[in-house]
């Protein structure tokens, strides 16, 4: 019997509160296009909302080591389905394109249980510095930058590792709101 290859998927930057989990808020149009090309051609899908997403506790956005685990245990929890073939490809974009490439990363060591074919990490932060320093540029002088939001994801993120930071110090008394809105 045909067993089907998985893909396990790792989504891009969705948010960092637990209503932003694709599995409350749905998929983007993009992303729905994107994955039905893979099941179209006999992959089955697997996908994690990520630790602190749509769970207990805060979401440790583009940290490495908590991306990677809930894309590992994501095969893990379906491996041996029914149907399912053992080789495995991971697929992500953006903070997915991080969470894929990490993956890779801590296979040997935390699930080297797991035959990972390949992986395809596509728009990948290479860090969250340089995360920050794309969304301080403004494409257009009289517009704000759409990615100021992942600066303010990142400074949450921050507050989390460091509680006695300040966001005052960072952010203007203007944006001060937009962190709490983030």
């Amino acid at each position: 019997a045909r067993r089907w290859p998985l893909l396990a998927w790792a989504h891009g930057t969705m948010g960092v509160a637990d209503f932003c989990a694709p599995s409350w808020h749905g998929r983007s149009y993009r992303d729905v296009a994107y994955l039905r090309q893979w099941l179209e051609r006999g992959f089955a899908i697997v996908a994690s909302d990520y630790q602190g997403l749509g769970t207990p506790g805060p979401h440790p956005y583009v940290m490495a080591r908590p991306l990677a685990y809930s894309v590992l245990d994501s095969i893990r929890a379906v491996r041996g389905m029914e149907g399912l073939s053992d080789k495995v490809v991971i697929v992500g974009q953006s903070q997915g394109g991080r969470a894929a490439f990490a993956s890779a990363g801590y296979l040997t060591d935390y699930a080297p249980d797991l035959k990972v074919a390949g992986v395809i990490a596509m728009g990948t932060p290479s860090s969250v510095g340089g995360a920050i320093a794309n969304a301080a540029r403004s494409p257009t002088p009289d517009k704000v930058n759409p990615a100021i939001s992942n600066l303010l994801y990142a400074i949450l993120m921050a507050e989390q590792l460091d509680p006695t930071l300040r966001p005052g110090e960072v952010l203007s008394e203007k944006a001060l709101p937009l962190l709490d809105h983030a």
